[in-house]
């Protein structure tokens, strides 16, 4: 039978391609299920026996599953714990973004720092990304999205998402004092 080569370094769990021959996969979890070490993979947990080194008995059975490509071994109560708390922490995709604190007018090269405020959608979804400008000789902005005006001309302030890279900008016109 072929290892299962498992990839990647996502939070989420991922399903790999195997190139176990499923009818092996079958035999080895219903061996396994009539040793009393109950498979089920709707669980997200796979029951082994604990073996006692000195008497080759089973002192308990634990839990055997995977996260982040590591294997994990813990006692059944406590992988049902964990689990539980993943399935329970739902991950919601980003749809969209938008930006609040934009002016929307023409702004003096002499104006104050102003705050801009990326709100990623829907509610729920991660909150992260980068902030960028277009034209740093005009305004230049750093990672809490707060805008510094530098000189005359145009510029364009974007936020982007780290879920799904959506982007929202806002158009600044900076008008020279003299």
């Amino acid at each position: 039978m072929d290892n299962i080569k498992l990839t990647g370094n996502s939070k989420l769990l991922k399903k790999t391609k195997s190139k176990i021959n499923p009818r092996e996969l079958a035999l080895a979890l219903a061996e396994a299920t009539e040793c009393g070490n109950g498979i089920n993979p709707l669980k997200g947990y796979v029951v082994l026996p604990d073996f006692n080194s000195d008497s080759g008995d089973v002192d308990q059975r634990v839990a055997l599953y995977i996260v982040d490509g590591e294997l994990v071994i813990e006692p059944i109560a406590t992988a049902k714990a964990n689990i539980s708390a993943f399935c329970g922490n739902a991950f919601i995709s980003a749809t969209s973004v938008t930006l609040t604190g934009c002016p929307t007018a023409a702004i003096l090269e002499t104006a104050s720092p102003f705050q801009l405020t990326a709100t990623v959608n829907p509610t729920g979804a991660l909150q992260t990304g980068t902030w960028s400008s277009n034209a740093t000789g005009v305004a230049t902005v750093n990672s809490s999205g707060l805008v510094t005006v530098v000189g005359p001309g145009n510029a364009t302030i974007t936020f982007t998402s780290t879920d799904g890279g959506f982007t929202a900008t806002c158009v600044l016109l900076v008008q020279s004092v003299g």
